[in-house]
Parts: structure tokens; sequence; C-alpha cells
């Protein structure tokens, strides 16, 4: 048996790892250092990584890509096809299919969960797409923090997030980033969207890294921003413009009316501000700014000038001139539109 094996081998021209079954080729695998090693590969042959789960296809005697991973227990992967349409009907079929999974075999928890990985390409959704499960994260498998070099785009229709317990990772959703409810364990990271997006008009009370929305973004238009918010970047009437602004804001920007600001509509700004940026009437104009503001930077009539400023401003700068303080309030070290420094309270 053994000699007609070899044999066989022989005649099929089979390497020393390779199998046949079924008539269906299984490429060799390996671990990553395993084929880091390999030094005299065919070009397009394929090999799978058992220690990252992925296949690689060789480029050169030793130079390899990533060609996809594997799905597992835990992991579906969806990948662009033939066209922009086939492939958003996929993403939607491969989602369904993650909500099932069992990983390691338990349960879909907190501490297990599942992830769909959405490779590089253009997606249009049929319908919008309802993220819905607990626990079931959806992340792009390639993507920079640089807007202009962001590589899995989804269009066509509205992503809607109703999961509590969820992450968002790396997708342009050209169609609109929408947050249904108060969902303060929601996770965005690396997303951009639209006008509106991140719980425009309603309540974005999540943590959002990193993400870059249009008007009305975060919480905005009337809405409330009560989440986390860590270098992001949005339009006017965004971060709870005319609405709430109750969270923590380091190093974002938003135009007019931002971070409770007033573009017809009086909002409040009572979070905590760090390093960010607001257009003309942002911070509480014509209202309240009862927060705390640190090195912040504010258009005309900002920080709760027309209405009161009852918070704490530190270092901080507005083209005109500062509300005087009232109850608690103070600035520190602050400069006003003729470089005047602000100090009340």
């Amino acid at each position: 048996l053994t000699a007609t094996a070899s044999v066989a081998r022989t005649n099929l021209e089979l390497g020393a790892a390779d199998t046949v079954e079924f008539g269906g080729f299984v490429p060799p695998s390996g671990t990553t250092a395993e084929i880091d090693a390999v030094t005299t590969a065919e070009i397009g042959s394929v090999m799978v990584d058992t220690d990252r789960k992925v296949q690689v296809r060789f480029t050169g005697a030793s130079n390899y890509e990533d060609i996809g991973g594997l799905n597992s227990s835990a992991v579906v992967q969806v990948n662009a096809g033939a066209s922009t349409a086939e492939n958003g009907a996929a993403l939607v079929a491969a989602y369904a299919k993650a909500k099932t999974l069992t990983p390691n075999g338990s349960a879909l928890s907190a501490t297990n969960r599942a992830s769909l990985i959405v490779g590089v390409g253009s997606y249009t959704l049929p319908a919008q797409l309802d993220v819905d499960a607990e626990f079931v994260d959806i992340q792009a498998s390639n993507f920079a923090s640089d807007l202009s070099k962001r590589i899995v785009y989804v269009d066509g229709s509205a992503i809607s997030v109703s999961a509590n317990d969820v992450l968002v990772y790396g997708l342009v959703a050209a169609g609109g980033l929408n947050i249904v409810g108060d969902k303060p364990l929601q996770v965005f990271r690396s997303c951009n969207s639209t006008a509106n997006s991140f719980g425009g008009g309603g309540t974005a009370s999540g943590t959002f890294i990193d993400c870059t929305g249009g008007q009305s973004a975060f919480g905005g238009n009337g809405g409330t921003a009560s989440g986390t918010f860590l270098r992001c970047i949005a339009a006017g009437k965004s971060f709870g413009g005319d609405g709430v602004a109750s969270g923590t804001f380091t190093s974002c920007v938003g135009d007019s009316g931002a971070f409770g600001g007033y573009t017809g509509v009086a909002g409040t700004a009572t979070g905590t501000f760090v390093d960010c940026k607001g257009g003309l009437y942002s911070f509480g104009s014509y209202s309240t700014a009862s927060g705390n503001f640190t090195r912040c930077v504010g258009g005309d009539d900002a920080f709760g000038k027309g209405g009161t400023l009852t918070g704490t401003l530190i270092s901080c700068q507005t083209s005109t001139t500062f509300q005087t303080v009232s109850g608690a309030g103070k600035t520190r070290l602050c400069l006003d539109g003729t470089l005047t420094e602000n100090n009340q309270g």
C-alpha cells in the first residue's frame, strides 16, 4: 500500500504535503514561521496559515499575500465579488449567518463574541441592514486612519445599529450609520458616515473613536451626545447641536452650532470638553455652558455667549468676547477675539 501510494503521488506530481480528497485539492498548511521560511515556492501556490487562520498566495519564491481568512465558530468573512449589488446581498447574508454562531461551542456573550469580517470592496445594500444582535461585531478587514485610504464602502441604504454590546470598526457607511435608542455599550471606531449619522436627531451615548460624520452627526440636530468621543469630526449642528452635549469630548472638531450650540434652537453644553474646536454659536451659545472646557476654541458668541456661563473655562479661546460668568462659573487664561486675556470668577 505504501509503495502504491508513493507511485500515485509521483504520477500526480504531488508535493510531500499535498493531498487529494474526493477530487478536491487541499492546500498544504503550516505555521506562520514555517510559511515565512519558504524560499522556493511556485508563484500562485497557496498555503494555509494555521496560526492566523488565513490563506496565503505566493507572489514570488519567498513572498506571499493574504487572500482571505477561514470561517470558524467565531468568524464569518465576506469578500467583494463581481458586482457591488451582489456584494451587498452577500454582506446581508453573512451577517445573518454570524448571528447564528456559537463561538467555542457556547452561546454568544460579552466574553464569547462573534465577528463579521468585511473584505476590501464596495457593498451596495439591498435594504437597510439592521445590526440588532448582541455580541456580533462588524469589522473591516483592511482600512487606514486616513479617510482617503479607507477601502470598505457600504452604500445603497443605511446601517441601523440597535444592538447594545457591539463594535462597528472601519466602515465607510455612505448610506448613513444610524443609532437606535440609548445604547451605552456601542463602540464605533474609525468609521465614516453622512449627515444625521451616529445618532443625529437622537441619542449618541456609546463610544466613538476616530469617526467622521456630516451635518448634525453625533447626537446633533436637537439630539443628545452623552457618550465618549475621541478625535471625531463632523460638520455644523453636530455633537448635541441644538440639543444637549453632556458627554466627554476629546480632540473633537465641529462647526457652527456644535457641542450643544445654537443654530435656531438653544442647546446646552454640560459635559467635559478637552482640546475641542467649534464654529460660531458653539458650546452652549445663547443658552447654557455649564460644563468643563480645557483648551477649547469657539467661533463668534461661543461658550454660553448671550445666555449663561456657569462652567469652567481654562485656556480657551473665542473669536468675539466671553459671556460674563455667573454662579460657579470661572475663566482662566482664556483669550478673546482681540487676544486679550480673560479671567473671571
